[in-house]
C-alpha cells in the first residue's frame, strides 16, 4: 500500500512539473513556414532543445502510466484476496447458506458422518454437533431432522472414570429425543470387570429400552459384560426386532453358553441379513432364514446352511462338523457364492461336508492346516470332493500355501480343475 501511495505522489509531482509552463510554438511555426528560417546556430539549438524537452516529458508520462497500471493491477489482486480471505468468511459466519431451501441443506448434511461416540476421549463426540453450532437456522433444521441423529451410537464402557458428567444423559437425549424413535445403529465395547454395575446398566438401560429400533448392533466384551447384555435383553422381553439388519457379537472363550442364549432372543427379525457370532449351534434357533452373510468360528455346517437358504457369503474361521448321529441326505444350497474357510485337520471331523452340494459357489478362500504329525492336509482333499460333486464354476480361488507342501497344493488344484471356470483367478499366498 505504501508503494502505491509513493507512485501517486510521484505522479502528482510529474503533472505539476510538466504543466508549469504553457508552451506556445505558434511563433516558431510561423517563422518556419516563411523564409525567416532560424538565422543563427543558437536559435536552431534553442528550437531543438524545446522539441527534445517535449519528447522527454512524453517518455516520463509513458513511464508513469506504466508504473501506475502495474500498481493498479497489484491493488486489484489485493482487493480480490481481501474479499476471499476476510470479507467472504465474515459474511458466511454471520449468515451461512440461508438461501438454500431446507430440503437441499438436508441433502448436504446427509454427507456428514453421523456417528456419535463415547470412547476414551471422555467427551461425547460427533460431526453433527458442529452443524448445530453454526447459527440458529442450521441448529433448528438439524434438530428437526431425526435422520441426523440415527447414525451409529458407539460406546466404550471400559471405565466410568473416562466419562465426563452429563455425557450419558446427553447421549440419551440424542438417542431418545432427537432421533424420535427412528432406527439406529448401536456399538457397545464393554469390559465390565471393575466397572460399577450401576454405570454399566445405566448405559445399557436406554439402549435396551428401544430394542425394536436397532438397525445394526455390535457387541464386544468380557464375560461379565456379556452377562449384563444377556440380562438386559432378557428383561426387555422383546423378540421382535423389525429393523435389525446386522448383529455382531464377539465373545471371550468363557462366554459360549451366554452368547448362545443371547442369540436365542433373536426370534422375529425379518430384515436380518448379516450375522457374526463365534459360536452357532443347531439349537440356537434364531431367525436366520433371510441371512445373506454369516461369519462364525464354529458351526454344524450342513445344518446351518439348511437354516440359511438365502445365504450368499460364509466365513468360517474355526471348525465345522455335522450333528452327531445324523445321516443327512444330499442337500443342495443354491445361493452360496462366496466361502472363506480355515481348514484345520485337528478341528474338522471326518465327513464334515457329507451330502453337501454348493453349485452356486464362485469365490473360494482357503487356509489349510495339516496336523502337526502329518505332511498332508486331509481336510483339503475332502474340500476337493465337495467341489467336484457340487459341479460349481469357481472364478476366483485364494489358497494359503504356507503350511502345506507343493505336492498337496498341486494335487488339490488338479483335482478341482473340473470345478474351476476357464480363466479363473488363482491366488497363492
Amino acid at each position: 500500500m505504501s508503494a502505491f501511495k509513493e507512485t501517486i505522489s510521484n505522479l502528482a509531482s510529474l503533472v505539476a512539473e510538466i504543466g508549469v509552463e504553457d508552451y506556445d510554438y505558434s511563433t516558431l511555426m510561423k517563422r518556419n513556414r516563411t523564409n525567416a528560417i532560424p538565422e543563427s546556430g543558437h536559435e536552431r539549438s534553442q528550437m531543438n532543445l524545446l522539441v527534445d524537452e517535449a519528447t522527454a516529458d512524453l517518455e516520463r508520462c509513458e513511464r508513469a502510466i506504466s508504473e501506475l497500471e502495474e500498481q493498479l493491477g497489484k491493488l486489484k489482486k489485493c482487493r480480490i484476496e481481501l474479499v476471499r480471505t476476510r470479507i467472504a468468511p465474515r459474511k458466511s459466519l454471520l449468515s451461512p447458506i440461508r438461501k438454500l431451501p431446507p430440503e437441499i441443506l438436508c441433502l448436504i448434511f446427509a454427507n456428514v458422518d453421523r456417528k456419535i461416540t463415547l470412547l476414551k476421549s471422555k467427551r461425547l463426540r460427533s460431526a453433527v454437533f458442529g452443524l448445530t453450532w453454526v447459527c440458529a437456522h442450521w441448529r433448528a433444521l438439524v434438530l428437526s431432522e431425526r435422520q441426523m441423529w440415527t447414525g451409529e451410537y458407539e460406546m466404550n464402557l471400559f471405565s466410568p472414570k473416562d466419562v465426563l458428567p452429563g455425557s450419558i444423559e446427553f447421549m440419551k437425549e440424542c438417542f431418545q429425543v432427537r432421533a424420535r424413535n427412528a432406527p439406529a445403529d448401536v456399538t457397545l465395547l464393554g469390559h465390565a470387570t471393575g466397572t460399577p454395575a450401576l454405570f454399566f446398566t445405566s448405559v445399557l438401560g436406554f439402549v435396551f429400552q428401544s430394542l425394536e429400533r436397532w438397525r445394526k448392533f455390535s457387541f464386544e466384551g468380557d464375560a461379565l459384560a456379556l452377562e449384563y447384555l444377556h440380562k438386559s435383553m432378557s428383561v426387555a422381553g422383546r423378540t421382535n426386532l423389525p429393523y435389525l439388519e446386522s448383529f455382531t457379537m464377539l465373545l471371550p472363550a468363557t462366554g459360549r453358553t451366554r452368547g448362545r442364549e443371547v442369540l436365542r432372543t433373536l426370534q422375529h427379525c425379518p430384515r436380518l441379513r448379516h450375522l457374526h457370532s463365534p459360536y452357532l449351534d443347531p439349537s440356537d434357533i434364531c431367525d436366520m432364514k433371510n441371512l445373506t452373510s454369516l461369519k462364525v468360528a464354529r458351526c454344524k455346517l450342513t445344518r446351518v446352511l439348511m437354516q440359511c437358504p438365502l445365504l450368499k457369503k460364509l466365513v468360517v474361521y474355526g471348525s465345522v462338523s455335522q450333528v452327531p448321529g445324523t445321516d443327512y441326505p444330499d442337500y443342495h444350497h443354491t445361493h452360496l457364492s462366496r466361502w472363506d474357510m480355515k481348514l484345520a485337520d485337528c478341528r474338522l471331523k471326518k465327513n464334515w461336508s457329507a451330502g453337501l452340494h454348493l453349485p452356486a459357489l464362485t469365490h473360494l478362500s482357503l487356509d489349510p492346516i495339516p496336523r502337526d504329525d502329518s505332511t498332508s492336509c486331509q481336510a483339503l482333499q475332502e474340500m476337493a470332493e465337495l467341489l467336484i460333486r457340487s459341479k460349481c464354476s469357481l472364478q476366483k480361488i485364494k489358497l494359503n500355501c504356507r503350511r502345506i507342501t507343493e505336492e498337496d497344493r498341486d494335487r488339490f488344484l488338479r483335482r478341482i480343475s473340473s470345478a474351476t471356470a476357464p480363466g479363473a483367478l488363482i491366488k497363492l499366498l
